[in-house]
């Protein structure tokens, strides 16, 4: 794993699992919607990016995965 990946996610888990929207007003909560957009799309234009190399060099073949597409759902709890 990338060193400091790890410590993002726990980050951000951390944030989420304890973030309370109920005690925000209005202007806090927009800033929340903003905040966390950004952290949505960044997250998703990383995982893009991992997954489009994972497609280049092909599961684990641990995995049990038919197709990188396969396995890309597994690890991302989609379906396929």
């Amino acid at each position: 794993m990338e060193l400091g990946l790890l410590d993002v996610r726990v980050a951000v888990c951390g944030a989420s699992t304890g973030f309370d929207a109920s005690g925000l007003d209005r202007a806090g909560a927009v800033k929340a919607v903003r905040e966390w957009s950004l952290i949505v799309n960044a997250a998703s234009a990383a995982l893009t990016l991992a997954a489009a190399r994972v497609a280049e060099c092909g599961p684990p073949p641990d995995a049990g995965a038919a197709s990188t597409a396969d396995w890309l759902a597994k690890e991302t709890g989609g379906r396929r």
